[in-house]
């Protein structure tokens, strides 16, 4: 379990203490055409050393899956899998270009209508699934790492874009939202199916599926459990 809590540990300083402190300073010393890749890079290091020693902790019983959840869970997953899908592909001032987005209003395109964080928001229900059928210590600290961390990422980046871009977020926020289909649900928006991309939403369905099938031989563990 310590090698999991210092993998976890790693995660958070680079996804919570890094942007809080030092990347203002990276990103202007460097470029953020640099910072990302590096970032990125450090990120899925750490995400490996998660997931194998996660893989090796022992099994402490915290609650009991939720019944039925083999049903449920794998329908928040693949509604997930299509958030992330959508949006790595999607036109949306939230991203790290949007910084560079100026004017006003900002453009509410497709999937960011749903939510305006769709990678993150999909990472969240991912993480938010696992733990209704994982009710033990290390998937508290493996999903709840990435659980938080999709949370609070939505926050940070929120507060940066309004710095950054003023009363044109202001105005894009307002239109948009961090829970998917909030500001749909508020009549602050419209849901426009003809926006949604095929070929992401295919390819994310079409990961979830294969994900699904090798869930077994990835991870150790059935995706199928009660």
């Amino acid at each position: 379990m310590l090698a999991l809590i210092l993998a976890v540990l790693v995660w958070l300083g680079l996804h919570a203490v890094v942007p809080a402190t030092v990347r203002p300073a990276l990103v202007a010393r460097f470029g953020l055409q640099r910072y990302i890749p590096v970032f990125a890079m450090s990120s899925l290091a750490a995400m490996t050393g998660m997931v194998l020693a996660y893989r090796e902790a022992p099994y402490v019983a915290l609650w009991p899956p939720l019944p039925g959840g083999s049903l449920v869970v794998p329908l928040l997953v693949a509604a997930a899998f299509q958030l992330v899908a959508l949006g790595v592909t999607a036109i949306n001032p939230a991203t790290p270009a949007g910084e560079a987005m100026g004017g006003a209003p900002l453009p509410t395109l497709g999937v960011v209508r749903i939510t305006r964080h769709p990678v993150l928001a999909g990472i969240a229900l991912w993480a938010a699934g696992h733990l209704l059928v994982n009710g033990h210590l290390a998937a508290l600290l493996l999903f709840g790492t990435l659980l938080f961390t999709a949370v609070n990422g939505m926050a940070s980046i929120d507060r940066h874009r309004r710095k950054a871009l003023g009363p044109a977020w202001d105005g894009f926020a307002a239109r948009t939202s961090r829970l998917p289909f909030a500001a749909i649900a508020a009549g602050r928006n419209a849901w426009t199916p003809g926006e949604v991309p095929w070929r992401p939403a295919a390819a994310g369905l079409a990961v979830f599926v294969g994900v699904y099938a090798a869930h077994l031989w990835l991870f150790g563990v059935p995706p199928w459990l009660p």
